[in-house]
């Protein structure tokens, strides 16, 4: 399938929102997150969500449109400054497309002082012995509570890094609902130069926690290995990936290794594996790597919810 604006699209496309940075003050544990949201009258609110073994997860929730289902987005590589805390909640044309609360989650593991200014992007996989991808979905379940929507009515969306982090989260969520991809990080082992050593770096590991968790737990840090268990295991969670022609050449080989894994219709063009929970589809861009255009925001959004979550409402 490949993904076209219509002229309605350009004409009601508005510019895209920029990402939010900043490292919210308020603090909550996570067994209370529900009724803190209830006590704050703003329709936005930032907080540190603490979940008792001395992680902090910084979350960003824009509740002022009212939906059946939640937009769960993650943000992709990013530069932290030296010996700064910095959380970053990732919008992407918010008000021109989703049309729904939007949560935004920044990677703890990218959060605070780095000891270089190299990109960092933790994939929210958190550690060997404390992944991380379980409590995310604990804070995405308690929103969904609060907002009194069903938990199988949420949609992650990221884009480069941040779709790997949707797909790794999206892929451990019990309850269904649906991930959406652009030009996603699929296998943590084919990253550019063929070096773990830097794909380790950048998520916070050893380079020897990376190899380890490649060959025995290659679903909690591998987001092609995430999807193919998930859609084994008969689990209801739907995936969108997206991906653009223009993309550097690396990582178009490693969006083509979808074929060697799931059973999609020949040709690049992608299409619905057997299972019909994986949708692939493509589109065309001079802005390469990374979110898709504005342009085509909102066409890509309703091929994704049309495959994820068909029965949405709220849609622009």
């Amino acid at each position: 399938m490949l993904i076209t604006a219509t002229k309605q699209d350009e004409k009601a496309i508005t510019p895209p929102d920029n990402s939010l940075y900043g490292y919210p003050e308020a603090e909550v544990a996570l067994d209370q997150l529900g009724d803190y949201l209830g006590s704050v009258q703003d329709d936005t609110v930032q907080v540190r969500v603490s979940l008792g073994n001395g992680t902090k997860v910084a979350i960003h929730l824009n509740r002022a449109v009212k939906a059946d289902h939640l937009v769960v987005m993650f943000h992709g590589m990013r530069r932290v400054p030296k010996e700064k805390s910095l959380a970053m909640f990732f919008r992407h044309q918010w008000t021109g497309v989703y049309n729904a609360p939007i949560l935004c989650i920044s990677d703890p593991t990218t959060d605070g002082p780095s000891a270089t200014q190299g990109p960092r992007s933790g994939l929210c996989i958190g550690s060997p012995s404390d992944p991380l991808a379980p409590q995310l979905n604990k804070i995405i379940d308690a929103v969904c509570q609060h907002l009194q929507i069903a938990l199988d009515h949420c949609v992650l969306y990221g884009a480069s890094a941040g779709a790997g982090s949707a797909i790794l989260v999206g892929a451990q969520r019990t309850s269904g609902g649906g991930v959406v991809g652009v030009c996603p990080l699929l296998l943590l082992d084919k990253v550019k130069g063929q070096s773990v050593g830097a794909a380790a770096e950048a998520v916070g590991l050893t380079e020897a926690e990376v190899r380890t968790l490649l060959t025995e737990r290659p679903e909690l840090i591998s987001p092609m290995h995430a999807m193919q268990a998930s859609i084994q295991s008969g689990s209801p969670t739907r995936f969108f990936i997206a991906q653009c022609k223009e993309d550097n050449l690396w990582l178009s080989r490693n969006f083509r290794h979808l074929w060697q894994f799931f059973e999609l219709p020949l040709g690049e063009g992608g299409g619905v594996d057997r299972t019909g929970k994986l949708s692939v589809a493509t589109y065309s861009s001079v802005t390469g790597h990374g979110a898709e255009p504005g342009v085509l925001s909102r066409a890509l959004w309703r091929a994704a919810m049309a495959h994820v979550l068909p029965k949405a409402t709220s849609l622009v």
